[in-house]
């Protein structure tokens, strides 16, 4: 994942084009006519073995002629020359070459991956960024840059476009030229040799004309670096990702399934949801999804407004908007008496607003004007219907004007075709997004709320929750290492109750006995009725190491009740357990107090592997039917009390919950309590491959596991890199002597982050942020508390206050290029800590984690006239050069 020299594809002060030149419509033909005619105002150099001009241009015979180095070189040539071209670039310094040479990828063949691996070992040889092969070029139209085969090219505007399918980005070109929807850049990556949508996605989030991003993807091949990259672009901007791929039929190629869950595409989804990405089904939707971006303004709130000139049309958008969990917006009272005097004497008085049939155009602007102005409503959504009374560009050039001087968005939906498509012409060059059907409108702008809610979703701030898991893990690392000397793949019942306790989550009491002589002894213990299983070895597999969908055994007789139930049932379970799973060793029985599900609600959580992104954690339905249809909500470790919430909020277990009131909140929340303690399990222990707690039972006397599985394997890595605990560091403050720790901040940091802002003098504030701040926001603070710690991270002081509460004391931050070649710093001390060496100890710290990261320069933006952080830079060896501005100076330390 790297960003380095990316800007010499998109920002160019030279280009070569390097081909033969054998046609008018040869691709490096092509390639020049549209960089001439495009207005490119840079150097154009032609490199051709054949001809001694072209366009005009004179041709050089090779590369080692040219007269400079060209600072981007496009070539298309023979495959079979790709690689010696590039050795040629590569020998004279060159930084980024777009290869648009195809035929790599269509064969299996010896020659084929002889010609794939000299290109990479050019690549790593000589450190040259190639985007391609097999790609269609790259636009930046407002560089007046078409380095491709497309014509006549794109527009400029807001919107990025990175694809891998040439032909979809055709077809996104021509829909887009259609619509008047211009790109700040558009490239089709081909076949990433170099060049990463992840290194894309990293450069356009720091592109300050670029308001969205769109990816077209076919498969994930970092996923960890992928979801970095889109997760800080989130930040920003708006993701849209179409993946295509969802069946094996139209992959083309075999996707490893999620063992006990299914298709990887719930995973994936999972994962963009969880990057704060939205993910678009199909092009059709993209093509909405895009009209909307372009046109509408970031929306302040998610009440939408309707307005048309028939009951229907409303009725159908109502529709749309409920299904897809939106908000209609609640008309203010002196709005409904504005549109009373404008209105027939029998309109509905509420929203959807039907203005009838007979509305006229400027019926349509009135209404529009009125509810446009509610403080209740956030966008309104105009349908037209043609009508008499009310023909389609009449009715648009009375509307556009009046949408234009709205605070609120607006959307236009002109019904019909042929009188509805001038109609909605003349709406998109005002800049209002239109589309086909009220249906297409609404979903249009489910995405922009969607966007919204996932910007908050990024930005929430979890509940305090310092726990300690040091102790935690040594309970649990015994019967781990017993499992393992063992050679076992799996827990027995007696050492799963051990590890689910130690992480908090509630387990039904029960004994583990040998034989039936035990078995009889534990019953008259524990008191009759009693539950008992058979512990046999594939019995004890969590269902994520089950071939398929293979069901378990059950292997349990439930409310035995006395001595002799009791041993036919161990004999009758003994039989099954013979005829089913034969080579299937039996290791014991489990004797549990019988656990009564009346009036319970049955749920189940567990953890399974992706063969992309790792551990992912699944939560659902816990009864019978849910063994059979496997209908999961899945999530990300690790997980934080609002996302566990979310999780369950997206299973059909939420909906239960919520009707049963004060009862069901409590269970939601314990609910949510036991997701982020089986997260934060297997973060702990990475051997961990699988779990299932199944079933859990949800009633008036709280939460308890009836059963669980655990799996171990070999460790795995997670997608989304978990908060990195081993970097806690205790350390004493040298005047006080207070004890400290030296720790990355966490989301549950906000209001202590906070609160040490608050304490800051405006003279540190000023040297810290160069102007003064009094408040920092929420968003502000999720931001600065809520890190990905693969490219960011910052160490606070954190101390114990009086009444046990945690309070930060100063804070130092560190922002890794893409590359984790440079990173700047900033740090910050509350003005009653400063003498305490604090500063000193936490600068120590940031740079001891560049260094052990492999960063080759730390620098930062110092004001000159604070002279008092120069010289405690000074002390560590930063040189002081200059800054961007003159009152500023950049100070740098070299590693």
């Amino acid at each position: 994942m790297s960003v380095r020299h990316l800007e010499a594809f998109f920002d160019p002060e030279s280009i070569a084009v390097i081909g033969d030149f054998a046609a008018p419509d040869a691709t490096e033909s092509l390639v020049l006519r549209n960089l001439l005619e495009a207005g490119y105002a840079g150097r154009v150099m032609v490199c051709s073995r054949k001809h001694k001009e072209v366009e005009g241009i004179p041709c050089h015979s090779s590369v080692s002629r040219l007269p400079e180095l060209p600072e981007l070189s496009i070539l298309c040539v023979s495959p079979y020359d790709v690689a010696r071209v590039l050795n040629s670039l590569g020998k004279r310094g060159a930084k980024a070459a777009l290869v648009l040479s195809g035929g790599f990828s269509r064969g299996q063949s010896k020659s084929e991956r002889v010609l794939v691996d000299s290109i990479l070992s050019v690549i790593r040889e000589h450190g040259i960024r190639v985007l391609g092969p097999n790609s269609l070029g790259l636009l930046v139209p407002g560089a007046r840059l078409n380095a491709s085969t497309v014509r006549p090219g794109a527009a400029r505007g807001r919107v990025a476009y990175v694809g891998y399918s040439g032909i979809l980005g055709l077809a996104m070109l021509d829909w887009a030229g259609g619509r008047g929807v211009g790109f700040s850049h558009f490239l089709t990556l081909g076949d990433q040799y170099d060049v990463s949508v992840a290194d894309l996605v990293n450069y356009l989030a720091e592109d300050p004309g670029t308001r969205a991003i769109i990816l077209q993807i076919e498969r994930i091949d970092q996923p960890r670096e992928f979801l970095s990259a889109i997760r800080i672009a989130s930040r920003g901007k708006l993701v849209l990702v179409i993946k295509s791929g969802l069946f094996a039929a139209s992959r083309g190629y075999e996707v490893e399934p999620v063992p006990g869950l299914g298709d990887s595409e719930e995973v994936i989804s999972a994962a963009l949801r969880r990057a704060g990405a939205l993910r678009i089904e199909d092009l059709e939707e993209l093509f909405d999804a895009t009209e909307t971006l372009t046109r509408m303004r970031p929306l302040q709130g998610e009440r939408l407004a309707m307005i048309s000139n028939g009951f229907g049309p409303n009725v159908l958008a109502t529709d749309q908007l409920i299904l897809r969990s939106g908000q209609l917006a609640e008309l203010a009272p002196e709005t409904v008496l504005k549109l009373s005097k404008v209105l027939p004497r029998f309109w509905n008085q509420r929203n959807p607003v039907d203005i009838n049939g007979d509305a006229t155009p400027q019926r349509f602007a009135e209404a529009l004007k009125i509810i446009g102005r509610d403080p209740g409503v956030d966008a309104v959504l105009v349908t037209h219907a043609p009508t008499e009374a009310a023909p389609g560009v009449a009715t648009a050039e009375a509307v556009a004007p009046v949408a234009r001087d709205l605070y609120c968005n607006v959307l236009c939906s002109w019904m019909g075709k042929r009188s509805a498509s001038e109609a909605r012409r003349l709406l998109e060059s005002e800049g209002l997004p239109t589309y086909a059907s009220p249906g297409k409108a609404v979903s249009a702008f489910m995405y922009m709320v969607q966007h919204r809610r996932s910007q908050e979703a990024l930005s929430e701030t979890p509940p305090l929750r310092l726990v300690e898991n040091a102790e935690r893990r040594l309970q649990v690392l015994e019967p781990l290492h017993t499992a393992l000397s063992q050679s076992r793949t799996y827990l027995r019942p007696d050492e799963v109750r051990e590890v689910l306790r130690a992480y908090g989550i509630p387990y039904a009491d029960a004994r583990y006995v040998n034989d039936i002589h035990g078995a009889e002894e534990a019953a008259r213990e524990l008191g009759y009725p009693v539950a008992v299983r058979i512990v046999h070895e594939a019995g004890c597999m969590p269902f994520v190491h089950l071939p398929g969908r293979v069901q378990r055994t059950a292997a349990v007789a439930m409310d035995v009740r006395s001595p002799e139930q009791l041993q036919y049932a161990i004999v009758n379970l003994s039989d099954q357990v013979a005829y089913q799973w034969p080579d299937s060793r039996i290791l014991g029985y489990e004797v549990q107090c019988m656990q009564r599900g009346l009036h319970s609600l049955k749920v189940s959580m567990g953890v399974s592997r992706d063969p992309l992104f790792g551990p992912v954690l699944f939560f659902g339905g816990g009864g019978a039917m849910a063994e059979i249809r496997r209908e999961s909500a899945i999530g990300l470790p690790p997980l934080n009390h609002n996302l566990a919430e979310g999780l369950i909020a997206e299973s059909r277990i939420a909906g239960v919950l919520a009707a049963r009131g004060s009862e069901g909140q409590r269970a939601l929340d314990k609910l949510a309590e036991l997701l982020v303690n089986l997260s934060q399990l297997v973060v702990d222990v990475s051997r961990i491959s699988g779990v299932e707690i199944r079933p859990i039972l949800v009633n008036q006397r709280g939460v308890m596991a009836a059963s669980g599985y655990i799996g171990l394997g070999e460790p795995a890595e997670m997608a989304i890199r978990p908060y990195p605990e081993e970097l806690e560091e205790p350390v004493r403050l040298e005047k006080s002597g207070r004890e400290v720790v030296l720790r990355p901040i966490r989301g549950e940091d906000e209001p202590a982050h906070y609160e040490m802002h608050q304490q800051l003098s405006q003279e540190t504030i000023f040297n810290r942020f160069f102007q003064y701040r009094s408040k920092l926001t929420h968003r502000e603070l999720a931001r600065m508390t809520q890190i990905d710690y693969d490219r960011e991270m910052a160490f606070i002081a954190s101390a114990q206050t009086g009444d046990g509460g945690q309070e930060t004391l100063g804070v130092v931050r560190t922002w890794c290029d893409a590359d984790f070649e440079r990173a700047e710093f900033a740090i910050v001390v509350r003005d009653d800590q400063q003498g305490e060496g604090l500063g000193r100890k936490l600068m120590e710290k940031a740079i001891a984690y560049c260094r052990g990261r492999g960063i080759q320069v730390i620098f930062g933006d110092v004001l000159a006239e604070n002279r008092r952080m120069l010289a405690f830079v000074g002390r560590f060896g930063f040189e002081v050069g200059d800054g961007e501005t003159p009152d500023v100076v950049r100070v740098t330390l070299r590693l």
